[in-house]
């Protein structure tokens, strides 16, 4: 599980990355969308998002060469 700490740093750095791409990509044709967007999640993550955030991550695989967990009569592919 991640701590608040690690959880502002993942944000902000999306904050910050944002920013630089503003800076170095002034006339870019989606800019000010992007900004908007981006200003949004920073709002909310800061009135409310904190107190709610969590995410894992699953990662699922069919077993090759093994025992195969498909329902009884059918075969894993």
């Amino acid at each position: 599980m991640s701590s608040d700490d690690e959880w502002d740093r993942y944000e902000t750095l999306k904050w910050r990355a944002t920013a630089r791409f503003a800076d170095s990509h002034p006339d870019d044709a989606d800019l000010t969308e992007l900004l908007s967007r981006v200003e949004k999640n920073r709002r909310e993550y800061l009135s409310w998002g904190r107190d709610t955030l969590g995410w894992a991550l699953y990662v699922f695989a069919t077993p090759r060469g093994g025992a195969s967990h498909a329902p009884s009569g059918r075969t894993a592919p």
